[in-house]
């Protein structure tokens, strides 16, 4: 481990201690070891370092990323991307400056040849960034040559991502969607805590299907149970439903004769079946439950709202991201220069290099706490320690022994 006590001296000091000459004792709980590796001055300045070498880098491919022109040879440009890469990163002990190399060709070969020689060769220039094309997908539908038809199952865009241009542009919009998804996703865990809780024979029992319900179902179950109960006002509806469809004049001199069906008529003093079934579904809604269907009906009730909510919420989404994405599509037809570049390549490019860069630092932390840890379990009783329980028993031993007469 010497060569991260050369880097970080003083990091040693904050997690050992001197037990005897030779050997170390851990200074603090295991569970803060990454933390206080984290919190280590040293250590934060070697960050610091890292993220030198990489602004010196990008300050470097700047000026040629920025300048892509049609006589520019990409074999030459990665040469030169990685020959600075490696002198920027020549002094950084801990990490290899191959590996640091090998993030960069990664990104090359993967996506960053394409952009450039996208732009090297379109007309348009770094301008193929306004460019976005549909993403196809073959049907089970054939055309007359026999060959599947194609479908459009989304879009993408041509250099920019659009979860980049929806991330950076659109910032307060995904915001809102991720909130309700989040909303969404601790709905359906309450209700999925209901369904899993609900006992083999109750009426909630009977609307889940495959784990999972519907507001639908439940509403209907609700309605068989209130189907039970009887109120002048329930009955008084449901006969006059049954006696649909009437003349004006029969249904005005039939509610006349019985005051309490008024709550059946529309706006416009008309009774239609509609009118009815929601007045129907009012009285039962607001009739006292039957104490023996008092539980079922609370737990349908419990359920139902949360199903409800999470349907409502889940259309919400689905129509965000819908608006969102016809957005976003537009908003590539737009975009400037200036945010080309910002979004291309310092966002698309450096971002994804510095991603891989900031792994090769976290592993370094990783590697020092895990190898500490695997110390201190290994040596969780030092030699000396052993040495002296062991000498400490021998001559309890010799005392036992020499109560029992024996000599030596």
């Amino acid at each position: 481990m010497e060569h991260f006590w050369k880097v970080f001296p003083s990091l040693k000091d904050e997690l050992f201690d001197v037990f005897s000459e030779g050997y170390y004792k851990l200074n603090v709980e295991e569970d803060v070891i990454r933390q206080t590796i984290y919190s280590n001055e040293e250590f934060i300045a070697y960050g610091e370092k890292i993220d030198e070498a990489f602004s010196n880098w990008r300050n470097y491919a700047d000026a040629k990323l920025k300048n892509l022109r049609t006589d520019i040879s990409t074999k030459d440009l990665i040469v030169k991307l990685a020959q600075s890469i490696l002198r920027e990163f020549e002094d950084l002990s801990l990490i290899n400056k191959y590996d640091v190399y090998q993030i960069l060709l990664a990104y090359w070969n993967e996506e960053l040849s394409d952009d450039v020689s996208m732009i090297i060769s379109d007309e348009a220039g770094y301008g193929a960034a306004r460019k976005t094309e549909n993403i196809m997908k073959e049907t089970k539908k054939t055309d007359a040559n026999g060959n599947p038809k194609l479908k459009v199952v989304g879009w993408e865009g041509k250099l920019i991502p659009k979860k980049l241009i929806i991330s950076a542009l659109f910032s307060e919009e995904k915001r809102a969607m991720d909130d309700l998804m989040e909303f969404v996703a601790e709905t359906d865990s309450r209700l999925m805590s209901l369904i899993e809780e609900s006992a083999e024979n109750s009426a909630f029992s009977e609307v889940i299907e495959g784990g999972k319900v519907k507001s639908k179902e439940i509403r209907k179950k609700m309605n068989e149970i209130m189907s039970h109960v009887h109120t002048p006002l329930i009955d008084g509806l449901v006969k006059l439903q049954n006696m649909l469809p009437m003349k004006k004049k029969e249904y005005v001199e039939y509610i006349n004769n019985n005051i309490i069906l008024e709550v059946a008529y529309t706006d416009k003093r008309t009774v239609t079946k509609t009118s009815v079934a929601y007045a129907l579904g009012i009285a039962r809604s607001e009739a006292p439950v039957p104490d023996v269907y008092a539980d079922d009906y609370k737990e349908l009730k419990a359920a139902f709202k949360l199903a409800k909510k999470s349907e409502e919420s889940t259309k919400l989404i689905k129509e965000m991201d819908k608006e969102l994405d016809e957005k976003a599509r537009k908003r590539y037809l737009t975009l400037t220069d200036d945010e080309i570049i910002e979004l291309l390549i310092n966002k698309k490019w450096y971002d994804t290099i510095g991603v891989g860069i900031n792994e090769l630092y976290a592993t370094i932390s990783y590697q020092l706490s895990d190898r500490i840890i695997e110390l201190s379990k290994r040596y969780k009783n030092p030699l000396p320690n052993i040495m002296k329980q062991t000498a400490d028993c021998e001559i309890e031993v010799k005392k036992y022994l020499e109560r029992m007469g024996f000599t030596w």
